[in-house]
């Protein structure tokens, strides 16, 4: 779980993928994903985070299905192959000032898998 806020646009994590995008500087309201199995998946609609709010971001990663939530709205999910993600968590942006309060990164239960 990563909570963090962006002053205006491009809040940006790294796990699964290269880097998801919300409130992408050239199109807010689309959800931008890039690199990893599901990358180029980007979803209309499903991208916006409100400037300045933090916001609760849970993505859960099993080996076979990746499924990303906002404040407990599910945002994104896909299935493929997960099976083999070994990256840091990263959050970044571009052009923009980010605030994160908390990250909490746990391994899911066997069964979860």
């Amino acid at each position: 779980m990563i909570e963090a806020k962006t002053d205006l646009n491009s809040l940006r994590l790294g796990y699964a993928a290269d880097q998801i995008i919300f409130n992408w500087e050239n199109n807010k309201s689309e959800f931008r994903i890039d690199g990893g199995p599901a990358g180029g998946k980007h979803k209309p609609g499903m991208g916006a985070i409100p400037p300045k709010k933090f916001v609760k971001i849970r993505w859960v990663v099993t080996p076979r299905r990746q499924s990303i939530y906002v404040d407990g709205q599910l945002r994104f999910s896909d299935d493929s192959d997960y099976s083999d993600i070994n990256n840091p968590v990263k959050v970044m942006s571009v052009n923009a000032k980010i605030t994160v309060k908390s990250i909490k990164v746990r391994e899911l239960p066997s069964a979860a898998h």
